[in-house]
């Protein structure tokens, strides 16, 4: 179970910025791998583990620093084969290999859910404020679900007075309606599919970043 101290430890801008730089990583590691893209990453690597240290005693904390670890050690090689690894399981349609970065898709049938889950998720990211998540991708994809996230942490922290408290709410009952009710079954499905992926290991880390955060909010909204 993770772990979580008193809300007066956690209840700090810099938690909820450690939160945020958590769930724009997660988001950009879903998305069609890209050298320039992952070239930025490992340089802001130092900057990363200074601003999501007050996630180290937290159960996603070791997930994380393993997850930089990793990620300041990629080469070519590996770039590569994240590139293999995501046609594979997110673009090929292969029935032994495909698994699809869409909530729908591990929530029902696909063919019935997608339509209905977009919907519902576009109109709460405009009623948040939120335009525009990532284009191209659907509302329900892992990378704009986390960025939703990101975003709901960055309206806290610039968040004052009563607002505070209305980010956390909308935070942690997206979480519970959405990341949170999926993300165990996209690790279990990736593990299956393709066991030594990086990208089990991503969805992992975005499963206990997730669930860390719904139970540090569950503190600190109690009170």
């Amino acid at each position: 179970m993770s772990r979580v101290g008193a809300p007066g430890a956690r209840a700090t801008a810099g938690v909820a910025a450690a939160f945020h730089a958590a769930y724009r990583l997660l988001a950009s590691l879903f998305l069609p791998p890209e050298g320039e893209r992952l070239a930025t990453v490992v340089v802001a690597i130092p900057e990363l583990r200074s601003i999501t240290h007050p996630l180290s005693t937290l159960a996603c904390g070791p997930s994380l620093s393993e997850l930089l670890d990793r990620l300041e050690a990629f080469d070519d090689a590996e770039l590569e084969r994240l590139a293999t690894d995501h046609a594979a399981l997110f673009l090929s349609g292969s029935l032994d290999r495909a698994v699809q970065p869409y909530e729908s898709w591990h929530l029902g049938r696909p063919d019935h859910e997608q339509p209905s889950a977009s919907s519902e998720l576009g109109r709460r990211y405009r009623a948040s404020g939120l335009a525009v998540a990532i284009p191209g991708e659907l509302p329900d994809h892992v990378a704009v679900e986390l960025e939703f996230c990101a975003y709901l942490c960055h309206q806290e922290g610039d968040a004052e007075g009563p607002a505070v408290e209305r980010w956390r709410r909308e935070r942690r009952a997206f979480l519970v309606e959405h990341p949170l009710r999926w993300l165990d079954a996209f690790e279990r499905a990736l593990t299956e599919s393709m066991p030594e992926t990086a990208y089990a290991g991503f969805a992992r880390s975005a499963r206990l970043v997730a669930t860390d955060d719904q139970l540090l909010l569950d503190v600190l909204l109690s009170g």
